[in-house]
């Protein structure tokens, strides 16, 4: 990698430094290793300083110098891996086969703008670079990240819609079951309301009995996805199965469909003329 490597990517140095400019072929080799790699070969220890020994043959050492953040390698769901950067100036010497053009090599530019429109002006800088450099491709990063995010994406729509279609159908079967349940009692709380009772402690009840049923359902569900959740893990893509802040959402909206299934049958219950409601088989 070229020194600019690390900020044109948006990785950042956890500490240490990045390759720079002084990491030339005369001087001493360095590398820079990714956080899994520090912290499997040295739990616990400095690993600034500590020597690799790369390729085989003569045993020269290469210093690590930097420790950059882990970063995906060929997808979103790779997990964590080992990593080390080195020097493009340096990689002739610390590797035995040295760099080939007869390989495919990639280069990572940042641009101003949009990336598309610097498309032909990259593509014709690079093809004065070297005889041996045939073929070039230049397309903007957000294409593979596109490509490897698309069933991602899909998923993630299907899961939103499903999802929200589901929590539509618990609202409005929470909503229809505790209004009916209300509407059950406008008789009831008709004689209450006869016999002397407060308008605002009759709907308090209502809603106690509405905001009650809601809490044990809910707190039911919430069991249930807890216990389940494990099951969906491989489903979802760096977002716990377990999120507080889902299930909590989730949680809220059906309590909030509750008391307002309870506060608005109850309001027109409780204002009804007790007369009428005696009257009422």
């Amino acid at each position: 990698m070229t020194p600019d490597y690390f900020r044109t990517a948006g990785l950042t140095i956890v500490f240490g430094r990045p390759i720079d400019e002084t990491d030339g072929p005369d001087a001493p080799h360095v590398a820079v290793v990714s956080e899994t790699m520090a912290l499997l070969l040295w739990p616990g220890q400095e690993p600034l300083g500590r020597c690799l020994i790369i390729g085989s043959g003569e045993e020269r050492c290469t210093t690590v110098v930097g420790v950059v953040e882990d970063a995906a390698r060929g997808g979103y769901n790779d997990g964590t891996y080992m990593a080390y950067y080195l020097s493009m100036a340096q990689v002739a010497d610390a590797l035995p086969q040295g760099p080939s053009l007869s390989a495919p090599i990639g280069l990572y530019i940042r641009t101003r703008g949009d990336p598309t429109d610097a498309r032909d002006a990259v593509t014709d800088v690079l093809r004065t670079v070297s005889p041996d450099v045939r073929w070039v491709r230049v397309f903007p990063m957000q294409d593979t990240l596109d490509r490897e995010a698309r069933s991602w994406t899909l998923g993630a729509t299907m899961f939103t819609v499903f999802g929200l279609l589901a929590l539509t159908l618990a609202a409005i079967g929470l909503y229809s079951a505790l209004a009916f349940d209300i509407a059950q009692r406008t008789r009831e709380l008709g004689v209450r309301t006869a016999l002397g009772a407060e308008r605002a402690r009759l709907l308090g009840s209502v809603l106690y009995q509405g905001a009650r049923l809601a809490l044990i359902g809910v707190a039911f569900g919430l069991a249930v996805a807890y216990l389940a959740a494990p099951y969906a893990q491989d489903l979802l893509f760096q977002v716990s199965p377990r999120d507080p802040g889902v299930l909590g959402t989730v949680a809220l909206t059906l309590l909030t469909v509750s008391i307002a299934a309870s506060l608005i049958p109850g309001l027109r219950a409780t204002r009804v003329d007790p007369v009428a409601a005696l009257k009422t088989d």
